[in-house]
């Protein structure tokens, strides 16, 4: 059994014309929703084996945030650009990278990919606001089977 996480960053502060897109911080709205999914899974004493995080600071700020409620060590946060600016597919293919023995991932990024790609695992969950988890559990013994594979639970939980 896999359970993957998808997270979508918390609310962000709207691009200065002297800040890249990259470079933008969480609001006080995105902290404190990032603080609260974070506190109510580490009540829920939800197991994350990896975590993958977006280099954007936005992104990556949120994945330490949850990280720190969740009791592990920033040093755990893979950072993947390839999750920046990414499509359904890309991500599939981060996904799928994860070697067997990882039972549980939370990935950390953005939209539209991450509503895509979660949809495409469940047509039935909506679009992802800010700070929302997709949590799909699989019934298989490798991420590479999970091209395809029907989740055997799709969760959607929104701030």
């Amino acid at each position: 059994m896999k359970t993957l996480y998808l997270i979508r960053h918390a609310k962000a502060m709207p691009v200065a014309p002297s800040m890249r897109d990259r470079d933008r911080p969480l609001d006080t709205r995105g902290e404190h929703d990032a603080k609260a999914l974070g506190k109510r899974l580490h009540h829920d004493k939800v197991h994350v084996d990896r975590i993958i995080s977006s280099p954007a600071r936005r992104a990556l700020s949120t994945a330490r945030i949850v990280a720190h409620k969740l009791v592990l060590e920033e040093k755990n946060i893979a950072i993947d650009d390839r999750i920046y600016a990414s499509d359904p597919d890309t991500l599939l293919r981060i996904i799928m990278e994860t070697p067997p023995e990882v039972g549980s991932l939370m990935v950390f990024g953005h939209n539209p990919e991450f509503s895509e790609l979660a949809q495409r695992f469940c047509d039935e969950l909506g679009a992802m606001p800010t700070c929302s988890l997709a949590r799909f559990r699989f019934d298989v013994d490798s991420w590479k089977d999970i091209e395809g594979a029907v989740p055997v639970d799709a969760y959607l939980e929104t701030p």
